[in-house]
């Protein structure tokens, strides 16, 4: 789309925020066109700095994304429903059975499970769209390029690229051929957005110049398994994988307040008893390579886990 044209929208002045309630109109504003030019030169900028050769759409999350990705394929004559190892919210999608014979259903994939760190690549079948949750992938030094494999993604831009809260992606390949789930992505993404955020994810996006792959990775291996046991710590996600977190249990969860709030790693508890998820995010560009810090981890949490190792906050 040329920005000119884009530009040229918003000459109308109120008439382009006709549709906002006064109070909510700024002066010199445009909001509609506005959003518009901003959200082409977002796209952009994610398309060329990292690769994607998608279509992309840009929404409020991964959630928003995948209803319209699912109502999109239903457009086209798809059901969709979960793998067997997909993220486990995702089983109300085929709670209800689905229509169609089997040709006409697709698997909706995670590529990397949030809760155990396995790794299921895109599945492509002959003939049938592959749908991937590349959430926890997307942007990453070790999985980003695989990830693209997918016909179809969705992911936020609040994890490893780090640009906004409350934005995220639908892609389509150019080589798909499915024109009503390009119009109703189209149409979801047409919708009021917060203007404040996405003004900023693209004023974020140009101070990165590039730097929004997160170069982070916890390689876990079996000597640290071993050692961590002896603390009470279970590593349950795969070893010896470059993996952008690490998901562990913790026989006592003290140790978690005894980890410095200067390290590297972020803490997500989980839903499971006693399971955390650690993560971290080291920014890099596209073609850097995975930096693994899963050495430093098992040092912090066993310093944490003996008496006297506590580290200060």
């Amino acid at each position: 789309m040329n920005k000119s044209k884009l530009r040229t929208a918003g000459a109308f002045g109120k008439i382009d925020s006709a549709a906002l309630h006064p109070d909510l109109v700024r002066k010199n504003e445009n909001y509609y066109s506005d959003c518009a030019v901003i959200r082409f030169e977002l796209k952009q900028l994610l398309a060329f700095h990292l690769g994607i050769k998608h279509r992309l759409f840009i929404l409020n999350n991964t959630t928003h994304g995948l209803l319209t990705t699912i109502v999109g394929l239903c457009a086209e004559g798809f059901g969709l429903k979960p793998a067997n190892n997909a993220y486990a919210p995702y089983r109300i999608l085929a709670a209800g059975g689905l229509p169609g014979g089997d040709e006409r259903i697709l698997t909706l994939q995670t590529h990397i499970d949030p809760t155990t760190g396995c790794v299921a690549p895109p599945l492509l079948e002959a003939g049938k769209p592959s749908v991937c949750d590349i959430a926890q992938s997307f942007a990453t030094a070790a999985h980003h390029e695989a990830a693209l494999a997918a016909d179809v993604f969705i992911c936020p831009l609040h994890k490893h690229t780090g640009l906004a809260t409350g934005l995220g992606l639908l892609g389509i390949s150019d080589e798909l051929d499915a024109p009503h789930l390009r119009a109703v992505a189209e149409m979801a993404e047409a919708g009021t957005v917060a203007f404040p955020t996405i003004r900023k994810a693209l004023a974020r996006a140009q101070l990165l110049e590039g730097r929004v792959i997160n170069t982070f990775a916890l390689q876990m291996d079996e000597a640290q398994a071993q050692e961590l046991s002896t603390d009470g710590v279970s590593i349950l996600s795969p070893l010896n994988q470059p993996l952008p977190f690490a998901v562990l249990r913790v026989a006592d969860p003290e140790i978690l307040h005894k980890i410095p709030f200067r390290s590297p790693f972020t803490i997500k508890q989980l839903s499971g008893e006693r399971m955390i998820r650690v993560s971290g995010a080291i920014r890099g560009v596209l073609g850097d390579a995975p930096v693994d810090h899963s050495a430093r981890l098992a040092s912090v949490i066993r310093r944490a886990a003996n008496p006297g190792g506590g580290l200060g906050r």
